[in-house]
């Protein structure tokens, strides 16, 4: 199977990326969050499911065009109900 890169797997990816980096940053300045280290395990897990999701729509589903629709659907549903 050719695996290719999508924009939920981007978006995951940078998910992950990101948020591990703000939280070891901050940790090795010694600034110390109740729950950041739940919140950190909690986004990577997000991520690493968005990356499932991301594999199985590029096995069940042929056309590349519909699968960045679906993921680009998903991050946008995303972002409005965690972010905003």
């Amino acid at each position: 199977m050719h695996y290719r890169p999508t924009i939920l797997n981007i978006a995951s990816f940078l998910l992950i990326v990101v948020d591990n980096y703000t939280y070891w940053t901050s940790y090795f300045k010694g600034e110390r969050y109740e729950y950041g280290f739940v919140a950190l395990v909690i986004s990577v897990l997000t991520g690493l499911f968005g990356l499932l999701i991301d594999l199985v729509l590029q096995k069940k589903v042929k056309n590349f065009w519909v699968i960045n629709g679906i993921g680009l659907l998903l991050v946008t549903l995303f972002v409005l109900v965690f972010l905003v």
